[in-house]
């Protein structure tokens, strides 16, 4: 296809639901890794937790890495997801019950699941003529399958009579350590703690997979996915012990495990910034172990940064392999950088975003020769719906969605793009607002990037990064709104011509 019979419509900028992207015919030549440096990253041993702001392509990396692994004889790889992990608890345990200080110890179990689910496809796909890798194969999954149905059994098993009429109260709660057994004479009943039979057969399970993966010659990568997810399942305190032991979890398994074969967790930085008040050391392993996605670079033009370089990627496989980027750029957008500046300032720096914006352009105006900044202006009002309801999926976390939602009203009816405190507490009450939690709710929302702050050097300053010192937050800062949600909130542009904006 020539250049000047290029449309719009004929580009693909991707999904913005990761796993629906990982899906597409040509997702691998698509996907965008500047100079294989998250690959790299997470090819090194200690590197077992990938983390980012929601939308950043999580899933997207770790769906590129599975598929290369897979393609790989001496590499094998698995992504396990919310739906699949809730349904291996479900058939195990009776997790409501688990003890908190035995919950790292559960997760270990389930991860040795996953790994022997991997190894067990090793054995589906041995050539009939290797007699000797399949029998070895073999007799490794027959013995640690019997050993998780064992498991399974006990678990399962409410009480049994013994010998004095006393019952075994089995529990998840006796996951890792101890049995309660409660025998009766008459009147008196007695307590004693025994070692769980669960513990001696999760020990033997460990010691078996261990030996396998380090005889073997393959590496193994299994990802853990939308683990965040359940948080819908549970109260929030349990949620975070569920998360920080799964940390602790996957970090003593692989330091167990000799090689290069791994546990690989997916986690949102919101999700993360929930533990760190909550454990002293979770961070350890989170600063050590983790690769963040970042896609801005705040000292770069903004067509230079790599969340542009990245469409721009995008649209040259779609049409020509062999396109240089540059040849996009000048075809098809703007002489001036001043669409790009447009669409990073209505964005938290995100892949999600960008591709968001440009698909719904694509979705209006199919013909353009050319993406024109006229036109990405008429787009913005439903872009600017839907960056909404992105944010607000964070804010449910937060336990303070239905508070911040009033604000936001508030705010739009205030109709300024830059407010203090006063002005706001002063219009709230005239109208019989609740400002009883107004400036902690005002620092929240600067946390999550829809507020950004005035500096006293003139320069607006947003956070869309989840690791940088918070700037103070009190009664005389000034407060802007993020220009992704000022035509959903019918704030006027009129009087901020958008300079003078910094990113964290």
């Amino acid at each position: 296809m020539k250049l000047d019979e290029v449309r719009i419509k004929d580009f693909n900028f991707g999904d913005v639901d990761g796993s629906d992207e990982s899906l597409e015919p040509k997702f691998q030549d698509l996907f965008y890794d500047e100079d294989s440096f998250y690959e790299t990253e997470l090819s090194k041993k200690k590197k077992f937790i990938i983390y980012g702001r929601k939308g950043t392509g999580k899933t997207l990396l770790a769906s590129y890495i599975n598929e290369k692994m897979k393609h790989n004889a001496s590499q094998s790889s698995k992504i396990v997801s919310y739906d699949e992990y809730i349904y291996e608890k479900l058939k195990e345990f009776k997790y409501d019950s688990v003890k908190k200080e035995e919950q790292s110890l559960f997760w270990r179990y389930v991860f040795l699941q996953q790994f022997v689910d991997l190894i067990e496809k090793d054995y589906d796909c041995a050539y009939f003529w290797q007699f000797y890798r399949k029998r070895k194969l073999k007799k490794f999954i027959e013995s640690v399958t019997r050993q998780f149905l064992e498991v399974q059994q006990f678990v399962n098993e409410e009480s049994t009579e013994i010998k004095n009429n006393g019952k075994i109260n089995s529990t998840l709660s006796d996951l890792g350590v101890e049995l309660q057994v409660n025998s009766s004479t008459g009147n008196t009943q007695k307590t004693t703690s025994i070692e769980s039979p669960y513990f001696k057969k999760y020990k033997e399970i460990e010691t078996e997979v261990l030996n396998y993966l380090k005889s073997s010659r393959k590496v193994y990568f299994i990802f853990f996915d939308d683990m965040d997810r359940l948080e819908e399942t549970m109260n929030l305190d349990e949620f975070i012990n569920l998360m920080i032991s799964m940390i602790y979890g996957a970090q003593s398994l692989n330091r167990k495990i000799e090689g290069n074969s791994k546990i690989v967790l997916l986690l949102r930085s919101d999700i993360l910034k929930l533990l760190f008040g909550k454990s002293g050391d979770v961070n350890k392993p989170i600063t050590s172990g983790g690769i963040e996605l970042i896609w801005y670079e705040s000292n770069a033009a903004a067509s230079d940064s790599p969340l542009i370089k990245m469409v721009l990627y995008k649209m040259s496989k779609s049409i020509d392999d062999n396109l240089p980027l540059s040849e996009i750029r000048r075809n098809f957008f703007p002489t001036k950088d001043t669409i790009f500046k447009y669409m990073m300032s209505r964005s938290f720096g995100r892949p999600r975003d960008i591709v968001s914006f440009f698909n719904i352009y694509k979705k209006k105006f199919p013909e353009d020769q050319k993406i024109v900044l006229k036109n990405m202006q008429r787009v913005e009002k439903e872009y600017s719906e839907w960056f909404y309801k992105e944010i607000s999926n964070e804010l449910k976390i937060t336990g303070k969605f239905d508070e911040v939602d009033k604000l936001l009203k508030s705010i739009s009816e205030l109709g300024k793009y830059e407010f203090t405190y006063h002005k706001l507490f002063d219009f709230m009450q005239k109208r019989q607002g609740n400002t009883d939690e107004l400036l902690e709710l005002l620092t929240l929302l600067v946390q999550l990037g829809v507020l950004g702050i005035r500096l006293n050097t003139g320069n607006i300053e947003f956070r869309y990064r989840d690791y940088n010192i918070d700037k103070p937050v009190n009664i005389h800062t000034k407060f802007v709104v993020h220009y992704g949600l000022r035509k959903l909130l019918s704030i006027s542009f009129n009087d901020d011509n958008e300079k003078n904006i910094t990113y964290e």
